[in-house]
């Protein structure tokens, strides 16, 4: 005997699996654009990698040369204090020698 009406309950699995079927594709587009999505991230951190070395390079670079014209300026004011005790030296001796004669 052929049952024309169906169990309730066998409708309600067939709209779980129908859903299931549904859910299932909907993932499968998912993992697409995650691979996508994914893919362009990987880019991008490579481009911002290089663009972080090159920083660091340039900056490398004007830290020694920030350092080399310290060195220089320390080099100037050493000489600069030496000719002023230089000065200080020739004008002692000075005032002794108007000393002696005066």
């Amino acid at each position: 005997m052929a049952r024309k009406t169906e169990d309730p309950t066998i409708e309600v699995l067939k709209q779980i699996r129908d859903g299931v079927v549904e859910l299932r594709g909907e993932m499968h587009e998912m993992r697409g654009e995650l691979a996508a999505t994914n893919a362009r991230l990987d880019a991008t951190v490579e481009r911002v990698d290089a663009r972080v070395t090159q920083v660091e390079m340039r900056l490398a670079a004007e830290v020694i040369a920030v350092a080399q014209s310290v060195d220089r300026v320390a080099v100037m004011l050493r000489e600069r204090l030496d000719d002023h005790e230089r000065v200080e030296d020739h004008e002692r001796r000075i005032a002794q020698l108007e000393r002696k004669s005066a």
